[in-house]
Parts: structure tokens; sequence; C-alpha cells
């Protein structure tokens, strides 16, 4: 059966002029809990067992105040690197189709690792009045190392 752990830790430490910094690291593994044949023409190969796949991945954030705006314009910053396992349906073999007839089928592989990436946020917050307040927020997220499927049909260009 496939197996996630995970863990997060995070501390603040207060700057000058009201400033705070945020460390934070999250630990996550992962074993999709399959076995495979090393070689898959030959039957007769050696069955291999997944191995946990693991990623630490740092966190960073920073937050205060505007000088000059009497503490009612924050900003914040925030930067990490984030990971998720692939979806499942990229582990096993698989038929493309709505039957078991069909000639297409996709090879999965029991062994992939996480699919990566990175996190940007900048905000800028504004209290009115005591009762009405706006953020403005700006984010992106990069990802990279993404399991993703294609066709290939042998004798066609790709």
């Amino acid at each position: 059966f496939p197996t996630t752990l995970n863990g997060f830790a995070e501390v603040s430490l207060a700057a000058a002029e009201e400033v705070t910094v945020y460390l934070g690291a999250r630990v996550e593994a992962f074993q999709s809990g399959l076995s495979f044949r090393s070689d898959r023409a030959d039957f007769r190969s050696p069955v291999i067992d997944t191995s946990w796949k693991t990623a630490i991945l740092p966190r960073i954030g920073v937050t205060g105040p505007i000088p000059g705006t009497g503490d009612r314009t924050a900003f914040r910053f925030n930067y990490g690197v984030v990971s998720q396992p692939p979806d499942f349906q990229f582990f096993l073999d698989t038929s493309i189709g709505d039957s078991l007839r069909t000639d297409i089928r996709r090879q999965g592989n029991p062994n992939l690792s996480f699919e990566r990436g990175t996190a940007f946020e900048v905000a800028l917050s504004h209290l009115f009045t005591d009762a009405v307040a706006a953020t403005v927020v700006g984010f992106r997220k990069e990802l990279t190392n993404v399991v993703s499927g294609s066709l290939a049909f042998p004798g066609f260009a790709e």
C-alpha cells in the first residue's frame, strides 16, 4: 500500500523595527508500496521493492509594518520549496481506453520521485478604519519534475 509521512517545524525571530522572520522546514516522505522487475522484458529478472523517497523543504517568511504609516500598513513575503508525490496512476501499467481489448498501454514507473517546485508570495495589507481593511497579494508557483503521460506509436514521429 502507498505510505506517506510528513512533519513541519517553524521558528519565528523578532528582528528590528517590529519585523518578524519565520524560518521553517517541512520533511516529506512517501513509498509507492509496489514491487517491480528490474528488466520488464525479462520475466526472470529480480523483483525490486520501491524505496522511500524523501524531501526536505525549506521555508522563509518576513512580515512587518511599513514605516511612516502609523502601523496601519504591513507587508509580507514568503518563499518555500514545495513537493508532492506523483498521481498514483503513473506508478502502474494501464490500458488507455474503456476496454480491456485495447492495444494502447501506458507503462508505469513504480519508482517515481517527488514532483518539486517553488512558491513565492508578496502581500501588502492596509487598515483603513478599525472595521475596514484590504490586502493585495501576488503569488507564483513554479513546478519542476512534473510527471505526465504521452502516447508514442511505433513507426510514427514523436
